[in-house]
């Protein structure tokens, strides 16, 4: 059975945390794990952003992504992002193939659209949603025993390319795949509610959580992309870091 890894992009972003990171999958491949790993670039993309003079906005956790951006978050993504952790991997001693979602397609999408935040309607541009997910390309990877690495980048089935949200991408994927477990990457503990985390999180909790704004920002999109994971079918999804996480519950979700 596989295991999905969602890695954030702040996990990515310092030397020393990537080659943790890259170890610690290592590890786990070497001792048997069928791994793949879906990343994240966001601090990375947002500072290359504001230095281009693109400043970032972000509605209900989402970038928003006009033409401009979705070419800056590409660029950030496959043509940097991947390699590093790519390279990371191999020098662990892990072979690993970086893909992007826009590769086979893996990963067709629509865009989002216009939504309603906070009371007001945003278009989040080229911000993509899954529809379908085609894995006989990373599981070529994965058959070659290989860690495939991807970028979460969706095909929009007219030739384009849209940015969808790395968490979501990995739940789409996961599911896809059949994986038995879904892990979330932070860097930080999981779901903290009153500063304390959060051991178990059902729906009904998360979405009380949400609505007082205990969940917000970019966790806001993980938490709701890890319970529709386990809705649909995936045996233990978990949010945090190596010491305290949040296992998420299965229960059904308003997606």
């Amino acid at each position: 059975m596989t295991t999905v890894v969602k890695i954030g992009g702040e996990r990515l972003d310092d030397p020393g945390s990537l080659a943790a990171v890259a170890r610690a999958l290592a590890a786990r491949r070497a001792g048997g794990e069928r791994l793949l790993v879906v990343h994240g670039g966001g601090p990375r993309i947002t500072r290359l952003g504001e230095r281009l003079g693109l400043r970032p906005r972000f509605a209900a956790g989402l970038r928003v992504t006009d033409a401009g951006t979705m070419e800056l978050v590409e660029m950030v993504l496959t043509g940097v992002m991947a390699p590093l952790l790519v390279g990371a991997l191999q020098a662990a001693g892990a072979p690993a193939a970086g893909l992007s979602g826009r590769d086979g397609p893996t990963i067709l999408a629509e865009a989002k659209g216009p939504r309603e935040v906070d009371g007001q309607l945003v278009d989040l541009g080229r911000v993509g949603t899954p529809v379908r997910v085609d894995t006989r390309l990373v599981e070529a990877v994965l058959g070659a025993g290989q860690v495939p690495v991807l970028s979460p980048v969706g095909a929009d089935g007219g030739g384009g390319a849209l940015n969808v949200n790395a968490d979501e991408a990995a739940a789409w994927v996961a599911v896809a795949l059949g994986a038995r477990s879904l892990e979330y990457w932070t860097g930080t503990a999981g779901v903290l509610d009153g500063g304390r985390v959060v051991a178990h999180l059902d729906a009904e909790r998360a979405r009380s959580l949400i609505a007082t704004g205990v969940i917000q920002g970019g966790m806001r999109p993980k938490v709701e992309a890890a319970l529709w994971a386990r809705e649909h079918g995936v045996e233990r999804v978990s949010i945090g870091d190596a010491d305290e996480r949040t296992e998420v519950e299965a229960g059904r979700w308003p997606w």
